[in-house]
């Protein structure tokens, strides 16, 4: 297919996320800079704010710089990667130089679309940054949360809504654990593809990064992701690294001496949760101890600390000791790593999703207690893809973008009763019971009779009554407009699989397929760089 004819299948067009139902009265208040929510941020999530937080960052040690460059040399060595990569890389030494950065647990075969959305959203936000800042560099970062220990997340992936997971032995980080024998998995999804050139291109990136059984799960992630955006300027950073958590040192000596992580995320989580739900419960101390075997919370005890199983323990010296000599065996959860991110990078902003927005919002009181700067927290692009068949089925039932996203009864309702004088004379027999309603209490008024009381009782019975037939009514249109109905059900189980989000389950797999290949490139012209809209995009024919 030419260029130019693929790109005449595609249409964006923009939503309010209010409109769409799926956003928390937190992320849509602090998109709106409402007063209370955005004091739990240094920064509106607008572009014009990353000029203030460059200037927070212009004494970035030049040692962490170091530090990075040689981690991530070592790190793209390991994926034979371009000259261009090491080029980019090395640009981080200069102190003109800085990023954006977005991350996400470890996946299999991309994971979910958001996984895509937020490394395309990064490399646009980098863009526009640079055009903003022409004597800097801005390096767009994935950072993959490879000591996560959440396996589930990691261990499986969607196509055509069949699910297609691997087990794993050992019971540490996913970064760390061997990669399972994929061969089952890709001769099922090969035979599910189907033949094609674009088939074809897909298996062959799926093989070259996950058909070498026995490599980490941290490097297969990044052949995948490096294979995909390799040429779009996206670095990634595995950052279990003990080079990297040396630089960080200052911060989890505090956390170990003083637990100031935890005071700090309290205040801030105390006023919060006065209006919104909360996505963290801060604890006493924030880090887990990882082996390549385990990894376990820590915790403090009156005597020093323990693991959380009290397989092991130390008293505080012991504990600052290992730190020195083994950092790498300490991980931060999800309140401290924010901070050990922006201890190592020279980062500017952070690209997360709404549940990562609403947990930022507890950390501008921790980021303050390590003396380091907060950046600029941009909410991640969400995005519809309407695939060709599906735009079809809209254009037949007569149904916009923000049908979609509407309440479903009330969406059948509205198209059972269409061309229906049915609903109109309910409505009319309301008024006029209503209206005579009205008439006799007047009446009885008028000749010295207190009546209301009755007139009201009898009311209510009516307008019951009412509803009862309304009820029965539709119950019969329903059955009579099924094919409707069923149409429209089809439709919304397509788009929002599990009733979630399709960003939260389909592949870029199955996506690439759809818009018959070129999908970043596509992405790449729709994404906005504040993810302030929602998305859609439509392939059509």
């Amino acid at each position: 297919m030419s260029q130019e004819k693929t790109e005449a299948l595609h249409r964006w067009q923009y939503l309010p996320l209010e409109q769409t139902r799926r956003f928390s009265p937190l992320v849509l208040d602090y998109l709106k800079q409402k007063e209370f929510i955005s004091s739990f941020f240094s920064h509106s999530p607008k572009l014009d704010s990353i000029g203030e937080a460059l200037r927070q960052r212009k004494d970035f040690p030049t040692s962490n710089r170091a530090v990075l460059c040689e981690v991530l040399k070592d790190q793209y060595a390991e994926l034979a990667a371009e000259h261009s990569v090491f080029e980019s890389i090395e640009q981080l030494r200069d102190p003109k130089t800085f990023t954006v950065t977005t991350g996400q647990q470890l996946v299999l075969g991309s994971g979910p679309l958001l996984v895509i959305y937020k490394a395309v959203q990064a490399v646009r936000l980098a863009a526009d940054v640079q055009a903003q800042f022409p004597g800097h560099h801005i390096l767009p970062v994935f950072w993959l949360a490879s000591e996560d220990h959440d396996f589930d997340e990691a261990d499986h992936f969607y196509f055509s809504d069949r699910r297609l997971s691997v087990q794993r032995s050992v019971a540490g980080s996913v970064g760390r654990t061997p990669l399972p024998d994929m061969d089952a998995i890709l001769h099922e999804l090969e035979e599910r593809m189907g033949q094609g050139k674009t088939q074809s291109r897909i298996l062959a990136m799926l093989r070259s990064a996950y058909g070498q059984a026995g490599i980490s799960w941290s490097l297969a992630t990044r052949k995948f992701l490096h294979a995909l955006f390799g040429n779009s300027g996206l670095i990634l950073l595995d950052a279990d690294d003990a080079r990297l958590k040396r630089c960080s040192l200052p911060l989890f000596e505090k956390e170990l001496k003083e637990g100031h992580s935890h005071a700090a995320a309290k205040k801030s989580s105390d006023r919060l949760s006065e209006r919104y739900k909360l996505q963290l419960h801060p604890r006493e101390l924030n880090f887990f101890y990882l082996t390549d075997s385990d990894r376990k919370r820590m915790e403090r005890h009156a005597t020093g600390f323990a693991l959380e199983d009290g397989s092991q323990q130390w008293t505080e010296a012991a504990l600052l000791e290992e730190l020195e000599e083994k950092p790498e065996r300490f991980s931060p959860n999800a309140l401290l790593r924010p901070l050990y991110q922006e201890c190592i990078l020279p980062n500017l902003a952070y690209i997360g999703g709404a549940a990562e927005v609403s947990y930022w919002a507890q950390l501008r009181g921790v980021f303050e207690a390590s003396s380091l700067p907060m950046p600029v927290v941009f909410l991640r692009q969400s995005i519809q893809i309407i695939g060709r068949s599906q735009v079809r089925k809209m254009e037949r039932l007569e149904l916009s973008a923000l049908d979609l996203f509407r309440d479903r009864d009330a969406l059948l309702r509205e198209k059972i009763w269409e061309g229906s004088t049915l609903q109109d004379r309910i409505k009319e027999a309301r008024g006029s019971v209503g209206h005579w309603a009205k008439e006799i209490e007047e009446g009885a008024s008028a000749q010295g009779l207190e009546m209301k009381a009755a007139i009201e009782a009898s009311l209510t019975r009516q307008h019951k009554e009412l509803k009862r037939l309304e009820k029965k009514l539709l119950r019969s249109e329903k059955k009579r407009r099924a094919e409707t109905v069923n149409a429209i059900d089809e439709l919304l189980a397509e788009l929002f699989p599990g009733g979630k989000l399709q960003e939260r389950q389909m592949n870029w797999i199955e996506a690439e397929l759809l818009c018959g290949g070129g999908l970043v490139d596509e992405l790449m012209k729709g994404v906005g760089p504040e993810g302030d809209r929602f998305a859609c995009l439509y392939l059509k024919d």
